[in-house]
């Protein structure tokens, strides 16, 4: 019952659920065969980490900001 060696299987299944989600994920960033970044796409506002010279990830900016310094949007608070 079930399968000889489990164990060994994993790694290919693994690899190829990673590489599904990540074809999806590059699917969801183009349109029309071109990269087009919606920085307000729930999807694509966890992901994306810098658009248009700045860093639009709220979590990424509060890393590399110290505290009352500029924001996301590049003003202070």
């Amino acid at each position: 019952m079930g399968a000889e060696n489990l164990a060994a299987t994993v790694p290919t299944a693994a690899s190829n659920a990673y590489s599904r989600n990540i074809s999806a994920l590059l699917l969801h960033l183009t349109s029309g065969g071109a990269l087009a970044i919606d920085t307000s796409d729930q999807i694509q506002a966890g992901v994306v980490i810098a658009h248009d010279g700045r860093v639009v990830h709220q979590g990424v900016a509060g890393l590399l900001q110290p505290e009352g310094d500029a924001g996301v949007d590049g003003t202070a608070d």
